[in-house]
Order: structure tokens, then sequence, then C-alpha cells
């Protein structure tokens, strides 16, 4: 087996696999849309959830629209932990979205680490790339209809407040 990179840089590609004993063998061509950068990520170390928050960003293409996650797991030590999240969509052209205070405020407050230390929430703000209009569909012996799409995200953790 040849050694893949970590991370693929936009471009033509293809899926494979080689099957099993329910599914045979499927071979699918995708094209993978150039990365979204998050340029403004080193300002949500914390997040205000009382203001408006402006997320800038740049690249995809327009076969991408921009997903934006605002997401705070809280009780992480729990069996099942709780995450409450805002997602807003944007297209790569407009290069910001501004998610409102009125969405931010329903997503519960970080709480501080235990006696412990140990975290009790995590939060993130998620960036990236979404393919929307070139997915690609196969079939293989056994599948009557399998999906190939991509995305590409960028994901800092923040504090709300």
């Amino acid at each position: 087996m040849t050694a893949q990179p970590l991370f693929l840089d936009g471009g033509s590609y293809t899926a494979a696999g080689a099957g099993g004993s329910e599914i045979g063998p499927w071979s699918a061509p995708f094209n993978l849309a150039p990365p979204v950068d998050f340029t403004n990520a080193g300002n949500f170390g914390t997040v205000n959830r009382g203001s408006s928050q402006r997320v800038e960003f740049n690249g995809g293409d327009n076969t991408q629209f921009v997903e934006v996650v605002f997401v705070n797991v809280i009780n992480v030590q729990a069996e099942v932990p709780t995450a409450t999240g805002v997602a807003c969509l944007a297209r790569p052209v407009d290069g910001e979205i501004t998610v409102s205070s009125s969405l931010l405020s329903t997503i519960p407050a970080s709480t501080p680490p235990d006696a412990n230390g140990d975290l009790t929430s995590v939060g993130a703000v998620v960036v990236g790339g979404t393919q929307i209009r070139d997915v690609t569909t196969f079939t293989a012996q056994g599948l009557n209809n399998g999906v190939v799409t991509s995305a590409s995200v960028n994901v800092v953790t923040t504090i709300f407040e």
C-alpha cells in the first residue's frame, strides 16, 4: 500500500474500495474543490455570546457553500455529552458572514474544568467548504446508491462567555 498524504489539495481524485461479503468492488471519480481558509481564526479564542461575530474566509469555489458552525459540547465527561450549536451557510464569494448575537445566545456558556482539572465543556468555531454541486454517485453489486462528496474544515477551540 502506498502512503497517502494527510491532506489533499483541490483536484481530481478517485475513491475506490475492494468490496466485501455484501458489497462488491467500487470506484468513483470525484473533484475536490480548493480549500476554504478561515482568515480571522485568531479572533475566536473567546466568543462573547452577547455580541454578533464576524467570520472572514477566502478560497473555495462556486461548487461549495462555506459552512460556519459555533458549537459548545457540555458535560464532556458524561456518558452522553450535550452539544448545542448554530450553523450558517455563505457563498465563497461573500468572503464573510456575521452570526448574530440572538443566535449565539442560544449556545450555553462554557463551564470551567472540574476539581480534577478535567474539561467539562469544549467549544469550537468550525469554518469549511461543503461540496454541494459536484457530488458523485455510484453503484456496486449489493449497493443501490453510493455517494462521494468532500469538505474542507478549519477548527478553532473557543470559550463561550
